[in-house]
């Protein structure tokens, strides 16, 4: 049975494929009816000139990198919203003649005829997602000094010397401690090396 939900105040429903540089979109009408297909930026600035000033309807984009501000923005001016679950979208991902045009249609088909095909799924708020970003910084960070930490260990032995065993947290100090006392020629590890662990340790 085809679905007949209401896409908005105009009728309009737009699929808009984000990309990294440019956003692709299909404005399709109430009759399904290809309107137009505009590229814009992929700024705030381009999608304010695409939607911002629009009647309501509805946009349907995939969720991705662009998708969390994308979606928060396009609410903000009245419309409604579907992200798209990318792992559900076969029609898509699946198409021997894929492109970012075609890409935009086919959410636009989507949204208009069965918004269930999407499996939208819903982003947090921008409060969450900037905690969520600074966790995942530490994440990184923390990666980063495992990462050198290591690297420094294997670059020693490789002169003949060894590290002595610690936390990563403390490498930076053993590191130091060990090259007390001993020549510039003699040491392994030049001087920088373990001040870069020890910003990693302690970034404050």
């Amino acid at each position: 049975m085809k679905h007949t939900s209401t896409t908005g105040t105009t009728g309009a429903t737009m699929g808009l494929d984000l990309g990294d540089k440019r956003h692709h979109s299909c404005l399709l009408d109430a009759a399904g009816r290809v309107v137009k297909e505009p590229t814009i930026a992929a700024t705030a600035r381009g999608l304010e000139r695409l939607l911002g000033s629009c009647a309501p309807m509805r946009v349907v984009i995939e969720a991705g990198t662009h998708s969390p501000w994308v979606s928060r923005r396009l609410k903000q001016w009245g419309h409604q919203v579907l992200v798209g679950n990318p792992g559900k979208l076969q029609a898509i991902s699946s198409s021997l003649a894929k492109s970012d045009k075609r890409d935009a249609h086919m959410l636009a088909r989507l949204g208009r005829f069965d918004p269930e095909l999407l499996s939208p799924i819903h982003h947090r708020g921008r409060r969450a997602q900037a905690h969520l970003s600074v966790l995942r910084s530490r994440d990184a960070l923390v990666r980063a000094r495992s990462g050198l930490t290591n690297h420094a260990r294997g670059m020693v032995k490789a002169l003949g010397e060894r590290l002595p065993s610690c936390s990563a947290a403390a490498s930076h100090r053993r590191a130091s401690a060990a090259q007390e006392g001993k020549p510039a020629s003699a040491h392994p590890i030049s001087e920088p090396r373990p001040i870069r662990l020890a910003k990693l340790t302690n970034p404050g």
